[in-house]
């Protein structure tokens, strides 16, 4: 029997001080599978990995402690290699017995250690890993960041993964959606422009770059530069020979006599019939709305508008 100084946190530290752990074959109906930071287990995968156990044998042994409530010995690593397994009709397994109970975040801090080391941890599962160990121990990613040894914008890039929805974050396990472009998505302020992001990313084959740009016009959608609205501008005709087109920043006064001379002083002329109409214009609006303070004043001239 080899007796092995083994600890979940001096795991976690790269340690191998700490309490015992004592190193053993156990039959599969004696092992149960309990709460695991890894969710998603891909059946071909587990299927490779039970030819490998057939063919090679277990190298890796799986890690374990004794719960005396089930009376059975709880996985703390090794959820994959144990159903791989049953799938070979193993018989048992090698097993790292804790001479204690750790903690459930022990265990997490554990498993999310090794799973670090991992290539075929899905980002879903990495996402919420991170999640569960930051949750149980009271720790923020900058915290997070320091027992792992990896950056605090990994962890908080991977946990922005959580916030998609359910059908965005399956095809991110299923390998349809990559991280990068997820990541692009969540920027977006809600599920239906998400999901209408996805939509179009897919139909038009874009990577991470040509997403980011589409979600950066979504997020700032161009405001169109027109002539003013046509509500905005009146024409004015039979001034004396001319016609003004009147809008809140600009008067154009236009000759309607192309044959005849126009002096300044039809100009002026002009004008003054158009500020007679204008004053007129004022008043209607003023009635219409209620207010009589303001009287018409000259004639009712023709307007055309």
């Amino acid at each position: 029997m080899n007796v092995i100084r083994f600890s979940p946190t001096s795991l976690a530290n790269g340690g191998t001080d700490g309490p015992a752990a004592t190193l053993m074959d156990l039959r599969l109906e004696d092992i149960y599978a309990d709460d695991q930071i890894r969710a998603n287990f891909e059946e071909g995968a587990l299927a490779s990995l039970a030819e490998s156990l057939k063919g090679t044998g277990q190298i890796v042994p799986i890690m374990v402690y004794y719960d005396k409530e089930r009376g059975k010995h709880v996985i703390i690593d090794g959820e994959r290699r144990f159903r791989a397994a049953k799938l070979a009709q193993y018989p048992s397994l090698d097993a790292l017995v804790f001479s204690f109970k750790p903690t459930p975040a022990q265990i997490a801090l554990v498993q999310l250690t090794i799973d670090q080391q991992r290539e075929d941890l899905d980002a879903i599962d990495q996402a919420q890993a991170y999640a569960k160990v930051m949750d149980l121990h009271g720790w923020n990613a900058t915290e997070l960041a320091g027992h792992i040894h990896v950056s605090h914008t990994t962890i908080t890039r991977a946990i922005s993964l959580l916030a998609l929805p359910n059908d965005l974050k399956a095809d991110i396990r299923a390998g349809k959606l990559s991280p990068g472009v997820a990541r692009e998505l969540v920027r977006l302020p809600d599920v239906a422009a998400q999901l209408a992001a996805w939509e179009r990313v897919k139909a038009e084959g874009l990577n991470s770059e040509q997403t980011q740009k589409l979600v950066r016009r979504m997020l700032s959608p161009k405001v169109k530069k027109g002539r003013p609205k046509s509500k905005d501008k009146f024409t004015y005709k039979n001034l004396s020979g001319f016609e003004a087109v009147v809008s809140p920043k600009k008067l154009t006064l236009v000759s309607t006599n192309s044959g005849t001379p126009r002096t300044q002083e039809h100009m002026l002329k002009a004008l003054e019939i158009l500020l007679q109409k204008l004053r007129e214009d004022m008043a209607k609006e003023k009635l219409q709305n209620g207010d009589s303070a303001l009287p018409l004043t000259g004639q009712d001239a023709n307007t055309q508008h």
